[in-house]
This record gives C-alpha cells, sequence and structure tokens, in this order.
C-alpha cells in the first residue's frame, strides 16, 4: 500500500478522534455552564424572595420602597403602603403545625399575587405579617385594593392533608405623599393595623381613621 495514503488515514482517523474530544468537552462545557448559570439564579432569586410566600423579602421591598420615593419625589404621585397580618396565626400553629402555617402564607402569596396590579408589589415582611407597596395610589385607592384582597382571603379555602380551612387577614394603609423616611408611613400602616386587630380582625382600616389613637402604639416608633 502507498505510504502516503496511509499517512493520511492516520492523519483522518486523528483528526477525527481529536473533533470527537473537543466536541465532548464543548458539550460538558456547556452543560457545566447552563447549571452553573441556574445556581446563579437560583441564588439570586433565594435572596429576593422569600421561600415559602414567593413574594419579595424585606430588603427587595426595602430598596423597591426607596426607589418608589425617589419617584415620587419626581412625580408627586403618592404610593401606599399596606400592612398585613395573618389573623390567629399562632392559633392555628399551635393546633396544626408550623407546616400548616406555611401553607397559608403560601395561600396568601398566590392570592395577592392574582389580585393585586402589575405595578404592584408584596412582601413578607416579618413572620406572619406581610407589607405591600402600591404606586400612585391614594388612601382611598388603597383601602378600595386592600377591602378587594380582604374579601379575597376571606373567600379562599385551604386544603392541608385532610383539613380544609378558611383564614382572615386584618390590614392597615397609609399613604406616602410627601418626603420624609418611609418608616414613619410604615409605622402608620402598622397601627392602623393593631388598631384592627384590636377591633375584632378581619378588617381594613386607614390610618387617617378618626377613632384611630397613634399614642396607643408608640412602642411602634
Amino acid at each position: 500500500m502507498d505510504t502516503s495514503a496511509i499517512f493520511v488515514g492516520i492523519t483522518l482517523i486523528l483528526l477525527f478522534i481529536i473533533a470527537l474530544i473537543l466536541f465532548i468537552w464543548y458539550r460538558e462545557r456547556a452543560k457545566s455552564d447552563k447549571e452553573l448559570d441556574e445556581a446563579y439564579k437560583t441564588m439570586e432569586k433565594l435572596s429576593k424572595f422569600d421561600p415559602i410566600t414567593q413574594l419579595c423579602n424585606k430588603t427587595s421591598m426595602t430598596d423597591r420602597i426607596e426607589i418608589e420615593m425617589m419617584r415620587m419625589g419626581r412625580t408627586w404621585r403618592p404610593f401606599c403602603l399596606v400592612m398585613i397580618n395573618v389573623d390567629n396565626f399562632r392559633q392555628i400553629i399551635d393546633e396544626f403545625g408550623r407546616d400548616c402555617g406555611n401553607k397559608i402564607l403560601e395561600s396568601l402569596g398566590i392570592i395577592l399575587v392574582k389580585t393585586l396590579r402589575k405595578q404592584d408589589a408584596a412582601s413578607r415582611w416579618e413572620g406572619e405579617e406581610l407589607l405591600l407597596l402600591l404606586p400612585e395610589t391614594s388612601l382611598e385607592g388603597g383601602y378600595i385594593i386592600a377591602e378587594k384582597i380582604r374579601k379575597a382571603v376571606e373567600e379562599t379555602a385551604v386544603t392541608y392533608g385532610d383539613i380544609t380551612m378558611t383564614f382572615t387577614i386584618t390590614l392597615g394603609v397609609d399613604v406616602y405623599s410627601k418626603l420624609g423616611p418611609a418608616n414613619h408611613s410604615i409605622r402608620k400602616a402598622a397601627a392602623a393595623l393593631y388598631e384592627g386587630i384590636q377591633r375584632g380582625r378581619n378588617i381594613v382600616v386607614k390610618s387617617d381613621d378618626p377613632d384611630l389613637d397613634f399614642s396607643k402604639y408608640q412602642e411602634l416608633d
């Protein structure tokens, strides 16, 4: 056999093997990069969202409020903050367990996503308390949205194992309409919330309610 033909044949075989090795290496590299990218995305999501409600966490919501404050400073269009508390949450956990409480928080998160407008944001603030941000919304407009959420929750049944139950929420609403610390508005929404709890729960209370005595909630300062 011609030596040159043998050389060409061996060269082609070597090139094929090299090409195959490169193909396998690039495929594994692409797979590894994809997995790494997915891992980064998961980490980013965990850093911004609450794993139970799938809503923003407190840090992410604080950032959104600061952005909305800057927007309000330019446009002078107010925004509302709504504080939500799951009624009798501790009793629910004591009777049915922590997992049942998490199921209720998960259901509440789903209801909020379905009920709120696209521009609104919802977060798990602390424990069973959630905070809503309603851009370009007056106090009355915030009350209407809060009441819509309250009714939606009241009418929703939650299934946990063999148990089907309903739950209620209490909401406090305040409007951020002039420049200043956002914490002041958050405290007013919280005071309205606690006033609602004092009145029997399953109610929406606005911060301008004439019967709301903020001095009763000075510990919020």
